[in-house]
C-alpha cells in the first residue's frame, strides 16, 4: 500500500493538522473570526476563560507584534515555538494562547 511506502505508517500530515487542531479548541468556544487586509485571526475563549488565537494570512509572510500575556505557541503541527512578542506569520496557522492577547497591525 502505498501510503505505509511513504510514510512508513506514520499518519499523513493532514490527519496531524487536524488532530492538532480538535486538541487545541477542544472545549473552546469560537468568539470572532476577523480578516484585515488577508490577515486572519480565529479568536476562540477557553474554559478557564484565556484565549486561544489562530493565525495566517493567506498570501506572504509578516511579522507581527501580539500584546497581552502570551502563555504558548504552537504551529500546525503541533511543535511548541517561541511565544515572544513578535511572530512570522504565513499561510501555515500559528496557535497562541494566553490572556488579552491582541494582534498589533
Amino acid at each position: 500500500m502505498v501510503l505505509h511506502q511513504q510514510y512508513r505508517c506514520a499518519p499523513k500530515p493532514a490527519a496531524v493538522a487536524v488532530s492538532v487542531f480538535v486538541r487545541m479548541t477542544a472545549g473552546a468556544k469560537p468568539v470572532a473570526l476577523s480578516d484585515e487586509a488577508g490577515l486572519y485571526t480565529l479568536r476562540y475563549r477557553r474554559a478557564d476563560g484565556s484565549d486561544l488565537l489562530v493565525l495566517w494570512q493567506t498570501e506572504g509572510q509578516s511579522e507581527r507584534t501580539i500584546s497581552g500575556e502570551r502563555v504558548a505557541a504552537f504551529d500546525l503541527m503541533g511543535a511548541a515555538s517561541s511565544p515572544g512578542p513578535t511572530l512570522q506569520i504565513s499561510a501555515s496557522p500559528l496557535y497562541l494562547a494566553g490572556r488579552h492577547l491582541r494582534v498589533q497591525h
